[in-house]
């Protein structure tokens, strides 16, 4: 299922495991009202946004895939100000 929405935007972190050897990911951080929205994405997609100031408005689609263990949500485009296309 598609989803648009306008979100605030919190930040976007690279991370790594403490397990030796793991390889480093990226997540994303949107706010809307008092909810708050961590999106797994991919390095270019991070490197795309990473320089977003924080809290700024931004209008975001998403992917949600929700099966019987898990609920998957893919960031597909974000935009404000300056246009930012992430997959």
């Amino acid at each position: 299922m598609k989803l648009s929405g306008k979100f605030d935007f919190l930040g976007a972190i690279a991370n790594q495991s403490s397990k030796e050897g793991s390889k480093p990911y990226y997540v994303v951080s949107l706010l809307q009202d008092v909810d708050v929205t961590k999106v797994y994405v991919d390095y270019d997609t991070y490197l795309n946004i990473k320089d977003i100031p924080k809290m700024t408005p931004v209008d975001v689609d998403l992917d949600i895939t929700v099966n019987k263990d898990r609920t998957y949500i893919s960031l597909l485009t974000v935009s404000n100000a300056k246009q930012v296309k992430t997959a």
